[in-house]
């Protein structure tokens, strides 16, 4: 659970129920019946939304085990700190070692920016691996390999646009769809819609930068 997609999206919702809460309890001024129950309510729902947390954040063999279809991985507590180690390895090799790697390299990359986008505390390891991803696409040797996985890079890099804790990361991630234009046309083209509806977003970014890398992109 910890490494779902949709992780951020039900942390959220959490959050919500407990800010709203707070709100209700805070704001309430009326001493009804009526009131009475719509704070006990607001009070249930968000001890709940706090009892939830406790699933996300540990281990618990009650509700993530096999009987209700929990997905559990070997070592996955090791597997965070291993694409932490592989970040720093592959950082500190020349390009050309990568590039004649890069049926081994690409996949793990791809893997690792999914695992680690996910902590704010990981955000230096993501630009790290977006550096990484940019140099296989200036390299025309490394094109060949980025081809295999276009599909794969274009949508972990759309989800990087909107990443909140990093102006450098969604700038980055911009300039390297601009890049990816460069590859046959037939590849990429059935992305177009997807990568078109996130540099809208982009558009709106609070940093020039991002904005004006939004609009090269969407002219590439």
């Amino acid at each position: 659970m910890r490494g779902h997609e949709q992780l951020k999206d039900i942390a959220n919702i959490l959050l919500k129920c407990l800010l709203l809460s707070l709100t209700t309890m805070t704001s309430s001024s009326s001493c009804g019946s009526d009131n009475h129950n719509s704070e006990r309510t607001q009070y249930l729902v968000a001890r709940s939304a706090s009892d939830a947390f406790q699933i996300l954040l540990s281990d618990s063999e009650v509700c993530l085990n096999k009987k209700f279809h929990a997905n559990i991985k070997p070592l996955y507590k090791q597997r965070a700190l291993l694409y932490r180690a592989f970040v720093h390895t592959i950082s500190g090799i020349p390009m050309v070692a990568l590039v004649a790697e890069m049926n081994k390299v690409i996949p793990l990359l791809l893997d690792a920016l999914s695992v680690l986008d996910i902590d704010v505390l990981n955000k230096d390891l993501v630009y790290s691996l977006l550096l990484v991803l940019s140099g296989f696409l200036i390299d025309e040797k490394g094109k060949e390999g980025i081809l295999v996985y276009v599909h794969t890079i274009i949508d972990r890099l759309v989800k990087l646009i909107s990443y909140p804790h990093m102006k450098l990361i969604r700038e980055t991630a911009i300039q390297c769809l601009t890049a990816i234009t460069s590859l046959p046309y037939t590849r990429i083209y059935p992305m177009k819609v997807q990568v078109l509806k996130a540099l809208s977003v982009a558009l709106d970014d609070k940093k020039r930068i991002v904005r004006q890398e939004a609009i090269k992109c969407r002219h590439a």
